[in-house]
């Protein structure tokens, strides 16, 4: 079986590099703008047309040919070197073949053109003088009209300029497109980041609470089947819970609402035989975002404990102070022991995220205290939310 003919890997590469094919001249590279621009060398054949001779129509053949690569490579060329190498040699056919032909001498109008792909600011001004400069001696050299000179000025002055704020509002979009994808890609992974302290934060309370569960299911199972049957079906509730709450994370859904979480959280500790003093305290009109995060920051805290504290007795306190609004959880449990885990990293995410602050206070037990500032408007709890604030009277409530 024949194989497919392969492309030489030495043209591959000169044309990534350069960005066209010598087979074609580069003319297929160029874009449509570009293609336009080419009509012009159509007033080209003025002169020979007049002349009549074989020299004029072969020097302009062999004018064409040049032109071509070199206008290809001034405009389309991947590198800096060579566009500018391709725009010198577009001034030197202009040196060369306009004294043959007067009609080419729009050549000067392809340099002008060429000249904003490789400079910007003074040093376009600088390079466009320097046109001019070779434009004026051409002029004196060939001896031509006044009139001939300030049109040719006036071309290059038009179009390299027109040129040029297209070179750069191409690039100002550029910096566009790649702050926005820069936008996007830091958008996509602070999202990363939230679902990955969402998933941590949902099932490392849900599994903690199975464990428990389990554990207590396991040391009844030989005295008290009642009260084992009971919580094996405890723990088959939590386990459809925490499905639903994976999913609800999933889809968007953060968190169930402050309230719950605290009745959850005082549900969570005393099953696993931690004594808790719950001081609730009427809600302040929190935004959606705040009283989520303080849920799962909630619900981070209360894990740890589970997990790690080995506490016998815990503290939980929501307050609305001037300014802001402070959670603090605390233990006395065995404190915190060597370095920060990913639970407490998240829990610090959490806070900057909101704009508050998180203190940590060690030995004996551990402490958690969370300040979040909230809006002087949102302090004052509405009636609907008093009347909803954890289903208790605000006080102090214990459970042994």
């Amino acid at each position: 079986m024949g194989q497919a003919p392969q492309r030489s890997v030495p043209a591959v590469a000169w044309k990534q590099r350069h960005g066209f094919s010598w087979s074609t001249l580069g003319f297929l590279s160029l874009d449509s703008m570009h293609r336009l621009q080419l009509l012009y060398v159509g007033f080209w054949i003025i002169e020979p047309v007049y002349d009549r001779s074989f020299r004029g129509w072969a020097l302009l053949v062999l004018a064409c040919a040049t032109f071509l690569p070199l206008f290809t490579l001034a405009h389309e060329g991947k590198a800096y070197r060579t566009k500018a190498i391709s725009t010198l040699g577009l001034l030197l056919l202009a040196f060369v073949y306009v004294p043959s032909n007067i009609s080419a001498f729009g050549i000067f109008v392809y340099v002008a053109t060429s000249l904003p792909h490789l400079f910007r600011g003074r040093s376009f001004v600088a390079a466009f003088l320097a046109l001019e400069s070779c434009i004026f001696l051409q002029y004196r050299l060939l001896h031509l009209p006044l009139w001939e000179f300030w049109s040719a000025v006036g071309a290059c002055t038009v179009s390299g300029l027109t040129v040029y704020m297209q070179c750069k509002a191409a690039a100002a979009d550029a910096r566009l497109r790649m702050a926005h994808d820069e936008i996007e890609q830091l958008a996509k992974t602070a999202e990363r980041e939230r679902i990955a302290r969402d998933l941590h934060d949902v099932l490392g309370h849900t599994l903690s609470l199975i464990s428990v569960k389990s554990e207590l299911a396991g040391r009844l199972l030989a005295t008290d089947p009642e009260r084992t049957a009971q919580e094996l079906a405890d723990i088959q509730v939590t386990a459809r819970r925490a499905l639903a709450e994976v999913r609800h994370t999933v889809s968007g859904y953060k968190a169930q609402g402050l309230p719950a979480e605290l009745q959850q959280a005082v549900a969570t500790l005393s099953a696993a035989g931690v004594a808790v003093t719950h001081v609730p305290a009427s809600l302040p009109r929190l935004s959606a975002q705040q009283e989520a995060s303080l849920a799962l920051l909630l619900r981070e805290a209360v894990t740890n404990i589970v997990r790690h504290a080995e506490a016998r007795h815990s503290t939980i306190l929501l307050e609305a102070r001037s300014g802001c609004v402070e959670l603090e959880i605390a233990d006395d449990g065995r404190g915190m022991q060597g370095a920060e885990g990913n639970g407490l990293r998240g829990m610090r995410e959490r806070v900057r995220d909101l704009g508050g602050t998180i203190m940590l206070r060690s030995g004996p037990g551990l402490s958690v205290r969370i300040i979040v500032p909230v809006e002087p408007a949102q302090l004052e709890p509405s009636p609907r939310e008093q009347a909803r604030s954890f289903g208790v009277a605000a006080g102090t409530v214990s459970f042994p």
